[in-house]
Protein backbone atom coordinates (compact mmCIF):
# COMPACT_ATOMS: atom_id res chain seq x y z
CA UNK A 1 0.00 0.00 0.00
CA UNK A 2 2.98 2.20 0.39
CA UNK A 3 5.02 3.15 -1.81
CA UNK A 4 8.72 5.14 -1.06
CA UNK A 5 7.54 6.69 -4.82
CA UNK A 6 4.64 8.26 -3.55
CA UNK A 7 4.45 12.05 -3.18
CA UNK A 8 4.52 14.06 -0.01
CA UNK A 9 0.57 14.94 -0.46
CA UNK A 10 0.27 10.73 -0.88
CA UNK A 11 2.10 10.43 2.57
CA UNK A 12 0.12 13.09 4.41
CA UNK A 13 -3.72 11.68 2.50
CA UNK A 14 -2.80 8.46 3.82
CA UNK A 15 -1.91 9.74 7.46
CA UNK A 16 -5.16 11.98 7.41
CA UNK A 17 -6.89 8.83 6.10
CA UNK A 18 -5.46 6.94 9.86
CA UNK A 19 -7.97 9.01 11.96
CA UNK A 20 -10.52 6.61 10.16
CA UNK A 21 -11.60 3.74 12.09
CA UNK A 22 -9.77 0.76 11.22
CA UNK A 23 -12.83 -1.07 9.94
CA UNK A 24 -13.84 1.61 7.76
CA UNK A 25 -10.01 2.06 6.19
CA UNK A 26 -10.44 -1.70 5.70
CA UNK A 27 -13.10 -1.30 4.03
CA UNK A 28 -12.49 2.18 1.92
CA UNK A 29 -9.07 3.56 1.94
CA UNK A 30 -7.68 2.09 -1.71
CA UNK A 31 -11.14 3.37 -2.85
CA UNK A 32 -10.29 6.82 -0.90
CA UNK A 33 -6.42 7.07 -1.98
CA UNK A 34 -7.92 6.27 -5.68
CA UNK A 35 -10.14 9.41 -5.63
CA UNK A 36 -7.47 11.40 -4.18
CA UNK A 37 -5.34 10.65 -6.40
CA UNK A 38 -7.57 11.25 -9.23
CA UNK A 39 -8.32 14.45 -8.25
CA UNK A 40 -4.44 15.46 -7.60
CA UNK A 41 -4.17 14.70 -11.17
CA UNK A 42 -7.37 17.05 -12.66
CA UNK A 43 -6.01 19.53 -10.37
CA UNK A 44 -2.22 19.51 -11.96
CA UNK A 45 -3.78 19.56 -15.34
CA UNK A 46 -5.72 22.32 -14.68
CA UNK A 47 -3.24 23.92 -12.58
CA UNK A 48 -3.12 26.77 -9.71
CA UNK A 49 -1.94 27.29 -6.25
CA UNK A 50 -5.69 28.06 -5.67
CA UNK A 51 -7.06 24.44 -6.95
CA UNK A 52 -4.53 22.61 -4.79
CA UNK A 53 -5.78 24.36 -1.53
CA UNK A 54 -9.40 23.77 -2.58
CA UNK A 55 -8.58 20.01 -2.68
CA UNK A 56 -6.95 20.08 0.32
CA UNK A 57 -9.63 21.89 2.21
CA UNK A 58 -12.14 19.63 1.20
CA UNK A 59 -10.10 16.46 2.05
CA UNK A 60 -9.02 17.92 5.07
CA UNK A 61 -12.72 18.72 6.57
CA UNK A 62 -13.85 15.68 4.28
CA UNK A 63 -12.31 13.67 6.61
CA UNK A 64 -12.53 15.83 10.16
CA UNK A 65 -16.41 15.76 9.14
CA UNK A 66 -16.71 11.79 8.43
CA UNK A 67 -14.13 10.43 11.23
CA UNK A 68 -16.05 11.48 14.05
CA UNK A 69 -19.39 10.65 12.52
CA UNK A 70 -17.45 6.47 12.10
CA UNK A 71 -16.23 6.44 15.02
CA UNK A 72 -19.82 7.79 17.24
CA UNK A 73 -21.64 4.74 14.73
CA UNK A 74 -19.30 2.01 15.86
CA UNK A 75 -19.44 2.95 19.51
CA UNK A 76 -23.28 3.48 19.21
CA UNK A 77 -23.47 -0.44 17.27
CA UNK A 78 -20.91 -1.95 20.12
CA UNK A 79 -22.92 -0.90 22.60
CA UNK A 80 -26.13 -1.43 21.38
CA UNK A 81 -24.73 -5.01 20.44
CA UNK A 82 -23.16 -5.92 24.28
CA UNK A 83 -26.75 -4.57 25.80
CA UNK A 84 -28.56 -7.17 23.65
CA UNK A 85 -26.10 -9.13 24.98
CA UNK A 86 -26.23 -8.57 28.53
CA UNK A 87 -30.21 -8.82 28.26
CA UNK A 88 -29.81 -12.06 26.32
CA UNK A 89 -27.77 -13.57 28.98
CA UNK A 90 -27.97 -11.88 32.20
CA UNK A 91 -25.50 -12.48 35.06
CA UNK A 92 -26.94 -12.86 38.55
CA UNK A 93 -25.52 -10.18 40.70
CA UNK A 94 -25.74 -10.77 44.79
CA UNK A 95 -25.31 -7.36 46.82
CA UNK A 96 -22.48 -7.80 48.77
CA UNK A 97 -22.53 -8.36 52.60
CA UNK A 98 -21.65 -4.93 54.78
CA UNK A 99 -19.20 -7.67 56.59
CA UNK A 100 -17.78 -9.04 53.20
CA UNK A 101 -13.83 -7.60 52.26
CA UNK A 102 -14.06 -6.90 48.40
CA UNK A 103 -10.82 -8.51 47.08
CA UNK A 104 -8.36 -5.45 45.27
CA UNK A 105 -4.95 -5.84 43.73
CA UNK A 106 -3.34 -5.85 46.31
CA UNK A 107 -4.98 -8.36 48.77
CA UNK A 108 -6.25 -11.39 46.76
CA UNK A 109 -9.16 -13.47 48.70
CA UNK A 110 -6.84 -17.33 48.81
CA UNK A 111 -8.42 -19.30 46.32
CA UNK A 112 -9.20 -21.87 49.42
CA UNK A 113 -10.73 -19.33 51.70
CA UNK A 114 -13.48 -20.14 53.81
CA UNK A 115 -15.66 -18.09 51.58
CA UNK A 116 -14.23 -19.71 48.48
CA UNK A 117 -15.13 -22.98 50.39
CA UNK A 118 -18.37 -21.92 51.28
CA UNK A 119 -19.51 -21.35 47.43
CA UNK A 120 -18.19 -24.68 46.29
CA UNK A 121 -19.34 -27.04 48.46
CA UNK A 122 -22.64 -25.05 48.18
CA UNK A 123 -22.57 -25.32 44.54
CA UNK A 124 -21.25 -28.77 43.71
CA UNK A 125 -23.23 -30.47 46.90
CA UNK A 126 -19.48 -31.43 48.67
CA UNK A 127 -20.94 -32.05 52.23
CA UNK A 128 -18.55 -30.11 55.35
CA UNK A 129 -18.38 -30.10 58.74
CA UNK A 130 -21.15 -27.71 59.38
CA UNK A 131 -23.97 -29.68 57.38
Amino acid sequence: MQNKNDSFSQKLFRFLVRLLPFDFRINYQGEMEGVFREQQREVAERGGFWEVLKLWKETIVGIFTTAPREHWEILVNDCAYAFRMMRKNPVPVSPPSPFSRWPSASAPIPPFSASFRRCCCAHFRIPTATN
